[in-house]
């Protein structure tokens, strides 16, 4: 989102 790879990121990216 931010441009930032973050677990929460990762979550996100996988949940997609």
């Amino acid at each position: 989102t931010l441009g930032i790879y973050t677990p929460l990121e990762a979550r996100v990216y996988c949940s997609q």
